[in-house]
């Protein structure tokens, strides 16, 4: 189940604003997003929900996060020495924390609120095959399943062909 969710909202229109940045200084990056959403419900005032987060990543091996501005998003890692067991190449370590919060309650919808803490290790070991370990934290009120803390280990591997 959702630990926060509006649920169905019969609307008869909706508009989203967001501001999202980016700062890379070698092997040092940091980056954060702001989003509002207005949600005009039949036959009840303008609903507003919003969410904003910030993260910041260090690459141990040196590596830094490659920006395409034509595109507007980051390419992807190019470790400077791909995993290779037993010849020394061990791909690109990358050390990541985030802290979120969202809120989708307003008005007549109570579908939660909930901020999140995260780390991460990112291990990158080719440009192609990437694995993330990751352990957070969190706390919702209002939610759906009701209030309380939830904790997460979660692990991935990501092929990007």
């Amino acid at each position: 189940p959702y630990v926060i969710d509006t649920g169905d909202i019969d609307a008869s229109s909706s508009a989203v604003l967001a501001e999202e940045t980016a700062w890379v200084n070698g092997p040092f990056s940091v980056q954060g997003e702001f989003i509002y959403s207005f949600v005009d419900p039949n036959g009840g005032s303008t609903l507003n929900f919003s969410g904003v987060y910030g993260e910041a990543s260090w690459f141990l091996t040196g590596e830094s996060r490659p920006y395409n501005p034509v595109v507007g998003d980051f390419k992807r890692i190019q470790p400077r020495h791909n995993f290779n067991f037993g010849k020394g190449g061990w791909g690109a370590l990358e050390l990541a924390a985030r802290f979120s919060h969202t809120d989708l309650s307003d008005g007549a919808v109570h579908g939660g609120r909930l901020n999140e803490f995260m780390t991460g290790v990112n291990w990158y070991l080719n440009p192609h095959l990437r694995w993330t370990f990751n352990y957070g934290m969190g706390r919702v009120w209002d939610g759906s399943q009701g209030n309380g803390d939830f904790y997460i280990f979660q692990t991935r591997m990501g092929i990007d062909l």
